[in-house]
């Protein structure tokens, strides 16, 4: 662990090396007088320090003044007073500026609980500094449009995708960027979240385009906290945070197969009917031809028998071929007269 010290006594500066060591660190240290060789030591090609441990006052330069290089050089270095004597007021004019604990020299013990503290925090606040950078980045770069507002709906931040898709900015209403024959979807749905009678809504529903033209989009939303209060044995929220999907294409597509659909079942529906026209026609005409063929059939039957035995009974033969002839007359003339085209005599 690199440590550097800002002393201008050297036995002191051992003493807190060996204070160090004794809580189970192993320090790489280097000691500075001067704000010249506090600077030179940030810089330093090796690379910084992980924790400052600075004398409250020197002749030359003191821990005010280098917790002051510290903030102004955005370095992210914990630092920790130590002094032989501080009032009160030291103590807590040291804090304000920047530094995460204090010491008195003559209760060092303390020291090695105070690193370790610091170096916790550190960390604690990197990891926070990196969430926030993914959330920025995820926020920013979203393909969905994303805002956040006060539980009134004010716009307090808008990420890229929203802005292009509606032009909703800060400071507007969310309501804004809602058609009007939906905004009391919007603000129903809002009350009913803020209300806590749901963590979450969801709906499509219509907006407007930076152009003015309607898009259709999926609209959600939930309630963030800001750390703090507790409401009801939960954290208390003063946000929201609202995302919106653009789902224009996808309603237009369906409702081109909606369209598509009715025209089917109406062709369907037509074709239908056509069946049921052929059937009856094929019924029909199927009767009108077997009826006549039918009888025809059986008087011919009737002359195949007669010829059949002509050689033994002419007289027979002649009279069966006069019947049968007549009967296959008299039925042709049935089945004329129902014809269509037929008509009888007066």
């Amino acid at each position: 662990m690199r440590i550097l010290l800002l002393e201008d006594n050297p036995d002191d500066a051992e003493m807190l090396v060996f204070e160090l060591r004794r809580a189970g660190f192993a320090p790489v240290w280097q000691r500075v007088e001067s704000g010249a060789d506090f600077q030179a030591a940030l810089e330093d090609p090796a690379g910084p320090p992980e924790v400052i441990l600075a004398d409250y006052s020197l002749p030359q330069f003191n821990a005010l003044e280098a917790l002051h290089m510290l903030r102004t050089g955005g370095y992210d270095i914990p630092a920790i007073v130590v002094s032989g004597a501080m009032s009160e007021e030291s103590c807590v004019d040291a804090l304000r500026h920047g530094a995460v604990d204090y010491l008195l020299k003559d209760r060092l013990s303390r020291l090695g609980s105070a690193v370790q503290h610091a170096l916790s925090q550190q960390r604690l606040a990197a990891d926070q500094r990196r969430a926030e950078e993914t959330f920025r980045a995820a926020f920013d770069h979203a393909p969905v449009g994303m805002a956040v507002t006060d539980l009134d709906g004010h716009v307090l931040e808008v990420n890229q995708e929203l802005a292009r898709m509606t032009g909703l900015q800060p400071a507007q209403l969310l309501l804004d960027m809602v058609l009007e024959e939906d905004q009391p979807i919007v603000a129903d749905k809002m009350k009913r979240l803020v209300a806590g009678e749901a963590e979450k809504v969801s709906k499509e529903l219509r907006l407007c385009r930076s152009d003015g033209a309607p898009l259709w989009g999926q609209y959600s939303a939930s309630l963030i906290g800001a750390g703090g209060g507790q409401h009801g044995g939960q954290q208390r929220a003063h946000h929201v945070v609202h995302q919106i999907a653009d789902v224009t294409d996808r309603r237009r597509a369906e409702e081109a197969l909606q369209r598509q659909a009715a025209k089917l079942a109406r062709t369907n529906s037509d074709l239908q009917e056509l069946d049921r026209l052929k059937s009856e026609f094929v019924a029909t005409v199927s009767h009108e031809l077997r009826t006549p063929l039918t009888s025809i059939r059986g008087y011919t039957e009737i002359l195949a028998d007669a010829h059949a035995s002509s050689s033994a009974q002419p007289n027979a033969r002649s009279s069966a071929l006069s019947t049968a002839t007549a009967a296959a007359c008299s039925t042709s003339s049935r089945t004329c007269s129902r014809s269509p085209g037929s008509s009888r005599a007066p």
